[in-house]
């Protein structure tokens, strides 16, 4: 396919980098023109928004992988025809040798709206013990596996 088989619409947005990409039974919108392809040929090729979403995000790890890399986690949600909503949490898991006492808690509570306890030196964020398993890989082929109608090879290419 060539970059003319796609509808790409006009920002409407002053300043955003937003790329709308239509199909005849469908759209995607992402940051950037590739993602959006991606996920209008899965469509175009029969498949569902799954299998769009599954590849429009897989080309988020190519495009932009320090904000969207297969290192990193996330949560799909997906509404299906029947009114049910699925949620899939591919966020990043701990150590099965992960422990709260692990983590020193301060007094004061972190910056932000949550109100929790602040962890010494922010462990939490910072340093080894911040380091999680990464979920996308897993999330996206379950999200495919379960809900989408075609393979992985055939989205990834």
């Amino acid at each position: 396919m060539s970059s003319t088989d796609f509808k790409h619409q006009a920002r409407r947005w002053s300043g955003a980098d937003r790329y709308d990409c239509v199909a005849s039974n469908g759209v995607v919108a992402s940051k950037h023109r590739l993602i959006s392809e991606a996920g209008v040929k899965m469509m175009k090729k029969g498949g569902n928004a799954v299998d769009a979403a599954v590849a429009s995000a897989f080309m988020d790890t190519v495009v932009e992988p320090a904000m969207n890399g297969i290192g990193g986690e996330g949560v799909m949600t997906i509404h299906l025809e029947s009114g049910e909503n699925i949620v899939i949490d591919y966020v990043g898991r701990p150590s099965k040798d992960s422990s709260p006492e692990m983590y020193e808690l301060e007094e004061s509570t972190e910056a932000g709206w949550m109100g929790w306890k602040k962890v010494k030196n922010d462990a939490n964020v910072v340093g080894y013990k911040a380091c999680v398993v990464p979920g996308v890989v897993a999330g996206l082929t379950m999200a495919l596996d379960k809900y989408g109608t075609m393979k992985l090879k055939d989205v990834i290419d």
